[in-house]
């Protein structure tokens, strides 16, 4: 294995100061079972060591996409001298019958919007201008997102003139494109949220637009609107946070201050997903772990070709 390959993996499966939740540092391949996500995040730790690099599969030299992660975790072919190099029981990992790859299908993001949002959450977005839905997807949706988040090539993010001020922005972000297939996933249920909108508010949105976002502990976003002065092509934002077991401590909190001009201060807990006028004023506050979400526009323009950053 070269050395370039080992670098990736390295930087996907090492320890970071953050919580082993964060879906960066277990990198799962999606997408698992409820059940079988103990077992499999247990093989996730052991895979930082360098015997277990050594003999993840490979194509050409270069690490397997998900889409070709195999089949089944056996397929690692751990022999008997590594298994007790590693303290690993076979009995109890079960790794014959450990399926890591399963069918990821559009419908494992289907989501009720209409029902999700009742009068109620109608209500608070037309007085407040934000609403707030816990236990957004269904959990399969939810952990190839988390997953897929902890595979990505993030890039510095920059402000509206190019330019990166990591004292103002903080994060690393990629965006979506039908490559990212749990991520073009969501977005496909996003824009069935859009037509909720347009029906309702008659509001013109045209299309949606989508990045992973990982925020660094000791960074932030501080305050801005979406929508840079003069313009407004943005109608609607959202985000939909990926980290499991957030607490108050961990800060990153999504400050927000409403149409009543009341500030409210949101947990970026995972599967939720935080609607709002793009014109609010908003900021990340400083994170102090590793914080992962997806930022979100529904848009009233044309669709256009987005550049990396």
């Amino acid at each position: 294995m070269n050395q370039d390959v080992t670098s990736t993996i390295n930087s996907n499966l090492s320890i970071t100061d953050s919580s082993l939740q964060d879906p960066i540092t277990v990198a799962i391949p999606p997408p698992l079972t409820p059940e079988q996500v103990p077992e499999v995040k247990q093989l996730a730790e052991q895979l930082q060591h360098q015997q277990l690099l050594d003999i993840l599969p490979t194509t050409d030299d270069k690490p397997l996409p998900l889409k070709q992660l195999p089949e089944s975790l056996s397929a690692l072919a751990l022999d008997g001298d590594t298994i007790e190099a590693l303290g690993l029981e076979l009995d109890t990992l079960a790794i014959e019958d450990i399926t890591t790859q399963q069918s990821l299908t559009e419908q494992d993001f289907d989501v009720d919007w209409g029902q999700s949002i009742d009068d109620a959450c109608l209500e608070q977005f037309i007085n407040q201008g934000f609403v707030v839905l816990d236990n957004v997807y269904q959990p399969k949706a939810l952990l190839a997102l988390q997953a897929e988040s902890g595979f990505i090539d993030y890039r510095d993010a920059k402000l509206t003139e190019g330019v990166r001020l990591s004292n103002i922005r903080g994060d690393r972000i990629r965006w979506i494109t039908k490559h990212f297939f749990a991520g073009y996933y969501y977005l496909q249920s996003i824009n069935e949220l859009a037509h909720l909108f347009n029906r309702l508010f008659f509001a013109g949105i045209r299309h949606s637009e989508a990045h992973y976002a990982c925020y660094p502990p000791g960074f932030g976003y501080k305050w801005h609107s979406d929508n840079p002065v003069g313009r407004d092509e943005r109608v609607i934002s959202a985000v939909f946070y990926l980290n499991d077991e957030w607490t108050i401590e961990d800060g990153g909190a999504l400050s927000l201050i409403d149409m009543q001009n009341e500030q409210h201060q949101l947990l970026p807990k995972a599967n939720r997903l935080v609607i709002f006028d793009s014109n609010l004023q908003h900021q990340v506050e400083i994170a102090h772990r590793q914080r992962y979400s997806i930022a979100t526009w529904l848009r009233r323009d044309d669709a256009v070709f987005i550049p990396e950053p």
